[in-house]
Order: structure tokens, then sequence, then C-alpha cells
């Protein structure tokens, strides 16, 4: 559970920051 949750945290963590660079 904790590597599942890891993952999805940084996965989150890349969206933001893409979504951050295309604006």
């Amino acid at each position: 559970m904790d590597k599942i949750s890891v993952v999805e945290g940084t996965g989150v963590a890349l969206k933001r920051s893409n979504v951050d660079t295309d604006q």
C-alpha cells in the first residue's frame, strides 16, 4: 500500500508540474 501511495503521489506531482509548465 505504501508503494502505491508513493507512486500516486509522484504522479500527482508530475501532473501539477506539467500544468504549471503549460501555463
